[in-house]
This record gives structure tokens, sequence and C-alpha cells, in this order.
């Protein structure tokens, strides 16, 4: 076990770093973590200390787009940067930068004027590129002994801000990409399968290493998602859950570095309270997970089915009524233990995939039937492609493919809400009218996935967990969405954020009970949000307690997070005591 104690005591005995100057007399430094050019600030001197101890794995931040400003321009660069943008991979292998466009404030993007100056803003000051619980816990015990701010990064999915901060210690776990799989786990909570992940594995490379072993893991649909990070962490919802549940259900040890510098394995029997709260109450909260080890499943035939129809030369009634039956079809194919991924857009219906593990073509047919004939009563004109396919890894590259990196691009902002089942049920026109609302008046995208992820005998957890009760009785969490073209002004940025909230979420708000959920990873970050009710639900009380227990000075805080009230951002990007 590497401890907090055993640091200190390095640090005593080697001297590679001071203990932190007095914070300085001013009140703000008093109560919030310092900036560069405060007085408590480290040194260059402290600063190659902790390089040293990470064996020179310490990155000073270099914003992304510096290459298209003064002093750094390069045109050849800069252009490529630009083409670039919106793929996933530029964010994947840059430490700080997440892939929220909003995040990034606008201070150093590749569409502003070359003499205009390129800042960090919101974005960590350094970060660590960690290989192990000792890189972790050496940059928790700098943070803490200086008084700055930690955040966690890992591929940079993060839509909501809780992987950056300004003049922050970033922890990058994005090269903790170990992989192995037991054939042969024995623990009283299970006995069979199971596969390790580093927390840098992304959701393709799980895929990858499980089929090759005759087996199948739960991750997400976009393939470049680390699995063991804020995914896993916030739920996890999955092509498999209607199978297999969300992905904190199938999770059976985490390995985690705690805020005293301890690293621990958690289980459903060991450090219980911190398996209980990983697994499901979102990242950036309990401590740094390094690993995280989950029940695994045999591979054989996937069945999948993609749909979509266009808008064109379809008045808006039949197109919104067609619509209509596939809501009235979701809770039949849900049931079945199906999920649907689909998206109703300015141009189009678009049901990217279904997916049931162990189904035949024939059998897919037949699930689809109840949709597909309604439409061909209608005359309506769709694209139907329906196949079985020998693995889950083949099943994903054909409908989330290509492999590697997936067709998914950044830089949207979104917003999101679990309806439930009785609500989809009950009144499934009142569900459509909202749809309908929202994305005839705007350029909004509103996406979803319908999965059952209810607790029954053949598909519940391997322990009890934090994932928000909402999701077990929801039919449907839809993720509302509003691209836009990165070089739009700032004012403009926020026009779109208020439409997303003030808009389209009091029309979705409207239809469900308030205290209903949402998907903590694809929700919305604003403070008319209530989070405490919506992310975590009647778990928050047991977790704040966790949270507390476990992290009482608060060295890990992301908005939104749990206990994260506790702290507030100045209007200088500081993180500060709120009381």
């Amino acid at each position: 076990m590497y401890s907090l104690s055993t640091y200190i005591a390095f640090v005593a005995a080697t001297g590679w770093v001071a203990y932190a100057s007095p914070v300085g007399s001013s009140n703000h430094t008093q109560r919030c973590r310092v900036l560069p050019g405060d007085l408590s600030w480290p040194s260059k001197t402290q600063w190659d200390g902790l390089n040293s101890t990470v064996s020179g794995r310490l990155i000073a931040s270099v914003p992304l787009g510096s290459v298209c400003h003064d002093p750094n321009y390069d045109e050849e660069a800069c252009n490529h940067l630009r083409q670039n943008w919106d793929i996933p991979i530029l964010y994947e292998e840059n430490p700080v930068t997440p892939m929220s466009y909003w995040f990034q404030n606008s201070t150093c993007d590749p569409w502003t004027d070359r003499s205009l100056p390129c800042e960090l803003g919101n974005l960590a000051e350094y970060a660590i590129n960690v290989t192990g619980p000792n890189d972790v816990a050496a940059g928790i015990l700098f943070a803490h002994q200086h008084n700055i701010r930690l955040t966690i990064k890992n591929t940079g999915h993060d839509y909501n801000g809780k992987s950056v901060g300004k003049g922050s210690l970033a922890i990058w776990t994005h090269h903790l990409n170990a992989i192995s799989v037991n054939h042969n786990y024995d623990q009283p909570w299970h006995k069979g399968p199971a596969i390790k992940l580093g927390a840098g594995v992304r959701g393709y490379e799980a895929y990858a290493a499980a089929a090759k072993e005759g087996l199948r893991v739960v991750g997400g649909a976009c393939p470049t998602v680390g699995i063991a990070g804020g995914f896993i962490q916030g739920g996890g919802h999955s092509p498999l859950a209607g199978a297999y549940g969300m992905a904190s259900d199938n999770v059976l040890e985490w390995e985690v570095v705690l805020a005293n510098g301890s690293f621990v394995t958690a289980t459903p029997e060991k450090n219980e309270d911190i398996y209980w709260g990983l697994a499901g109450a979102g990242p950036s909260t309990f401590g740094v997970v390094t690993s995280v080890t989950l029940r695994a499943f045999p591979d054989g035939a996937v069945g999948g089915a993609s749909l979509y129809f266009d808008r064109a030369g379809i008045n808006n009634d039949t197109f919104w009524k067609a619509f209509t039956y596939f809501q009235e079809a979701l809770p039949g194919i849900s049931a079945a233990g199906a999920q649907s991924a689909f998206a109703a857009m300015p141009t189009q219906f678009y049901l990217q995939c279904v997916t049931r593990p162990d189904y035949s073509k024939g059998q897919m047919k037949q699930l689809m039937s109840n949709f597909t004939t309604r439409l061909d009563s209608m005359g309506i004109h769709y694209n139907l492609t329906v196949t079985s396919l020998p693995s889950y890894l083949d099943h994903f590259a054909e409908y989330f493919g290509p492999a590697p990196w997936g067709s998914y691009v950044v830089g949207e902002l979104m917003t999101g809400r679990l309806i439930p089942l009785s609500v989809s049920q009950a009144n499934p026109e009142k569900v459509v009218d909202a749809f309908r609302t929202i994305t005839d008046t705007t350029q909004i995208i509103i996406g979803a996935t319908a999965q059952d992820v209810s607790i029954t005998p053949d598909r519940k957890p391997v322990a009890p967990n934090s994932v928000m009760p909402g999701w077990r009785s929801a039919l449907q969490t839809l993720l509302i969405q509003s691209y836009y073209n990165s070089s739009v002004s700032w004012p403009e940025k926020e026009a779109l954020q208020d439409q997303l909230v003030n808009y389209a979420q009091q029309r979705i708000d409207a239809l469900v009970p308030e205290n209903t959920g949402a998907h903590l990873n694809e929700a919305n970050f604003s403070p008319e949000i209530d989070w405490k009710t919506q992310f975590y639900g009647s778990n928050y009380p047991r977790l704040l307690s966790i949270k507390q227990k476990v992290d009482p000075d608060n060295i890990f805080w992301a908005v939104t997070a749990v206990g994260s009230d506790a702290l507030t951002v100045a209007g200088d990007g500081r993180l500060c005591r709120a009381y």
C-alpha cells in the first residue's frame, strides 16, 4: 500500500521538494487554491523536484491552439489543427484539453486572430502522465502540500468541465492501458470470467481483447471512451445494457488512490463504501481510479438492426406520426433485452442500432416488425439493415465503427433527462410532442438510448451500487445536443447554452416527475439544474457521508460532483471555499 505518510517520509529524507511555503496573507489565498503568480505558488525548483519524482513525466501545459498564435504560429500545423478540430484523437492524446469547446473557453483556439494572446484559461497548468499509483500519489501529495487544485483527465470525453481547472495539476491516466483476462475469477461475488482494465483502456481496445478470449464486456457505444474513467463511474449505459445492466453493475474490483495517498482495492466486501460510491456517483469525487475489474460474459452471435428515413418528401405530421409508432414499439424492444440508440433530427429519423445479444437475423426482424409493419402501412420508404454477427466486436465495428475511432465528433453542448417507462407507456404522444416542438423550432438534435436496466434475476448487479435510482425504472435517456461551429462568437455559444437549458430542457422536464433523474455524464452543468436530485437522487446523503470521510479536505473537486457545493469557482477562476 502506498500512503501519504510514506511520501512525506520520502520528502523529508531526500529533500526533493520543500514543504509548502506559508499561504499568503491575502484573504483569497487563505480560502482558495493558489494560482500562478501567487506568493505561495511553487517555485521552479519545487516543480522540478516533482518532475524528478515522477521520472520526468511532468508536462507543462501548452494549449492545442498555440500553433495558430504568435509567437508559435505555424501555418501548416494550424491548418491541420483546424481540419481535425472535431476529431476525438486530438483530445485523447492531449494531457489537459477536453472535447468540450465550452470549457476551452475560447482562450486559445485555431479560429481567433493569430495576434491574440494564447492562454491556458481553464486548463491545467501542469499534468503528470501517470504510469501507476506511485505517480498518482506523488501528484496528490504535491497538490495538497502546495494548496493547488487537482484535476483528473483520461481520454477527454468530458462535457461538464470535470477535468478542467485553472491553475490545476492534472492527473493524466490515459496511458494506464494494461489489460488482463482471468477466465477463473473466484470470489464470493463472482465466479467466472473477468477482465481487468487500466484506467486508460478505451472501449474498442477492451472489446478486442475480450473477443480474443471468446468474451464480451460491457462498455460504451463510443469506441474511444476510457471505460474505467468517468464512463463507468457515472453508471455507464451500453449497447449491452439490456442484457447485462449498466457498466457499473458489472464491477468486481476497483484499484484507486485516495486523497490521503493510499492505494487500495475496493470490492463488495473490502472498502465497500468506496466500491459502492465509485460505481455510479461520477468521477473526480472519491479518488483516482487506476484500474477496474469487470465481470465478462461468453461471446457469441449478436443481433443488430438499423433503420432510417429522410424527412424530405414526408409532410411533418406524417414524420411525427411515424416517430410516435417508434415510441410505442420501444417498450417491447427493450423488454426483449435489447438496447436502441436513435435520434430525431431536423433532416431525418435515425435508428443507429438495436443491439440484442444471442439473436438471429430472423429474431431481429421479428423484434423490429411492430415498427416496420406500421411504417409499411404509411407508405414510408425506409432503409433497414438486419444482421446477426459472430461476435460482439464484429457487431460493434459494424454499427459503431469504423474501427477503431468510430464516427463521433466532438464539441457539442448537451443536456439530458431520463424518461420513465411509465411516462412512455402512458402517453407516447406527449413525449413526441416535446421532441417535435424542440426539433422543429431549433437546430437541436435529440438523441437517446432505450434500455431496460431494472434489476431482475437474470440481470442483477454484482453488488449494490450508487447508480442513480431513476435508471431502474427508465425506458429512455435523452441526450439533447446543440452542435456549433468553433468559430462562432462567445455570445453565440452562450445563446445556444441558454436555448438548451431554458427552452429544450424545460420542455422535457415538463414530461416527467421532478425526481426522475438524469444521466450525470450526459447532462448540463448549469447551476439552474437541481443536480443533487437529478444526478444522485436518494443516494446523495450516503454519498456525501462517504465523501466527507475519505476526502475531508476536498482534494478532489468537480462541478456538480458529490459535495461540490462546499467550494466554488471565483471570478478569477480560482477554487475557493464557499462558506
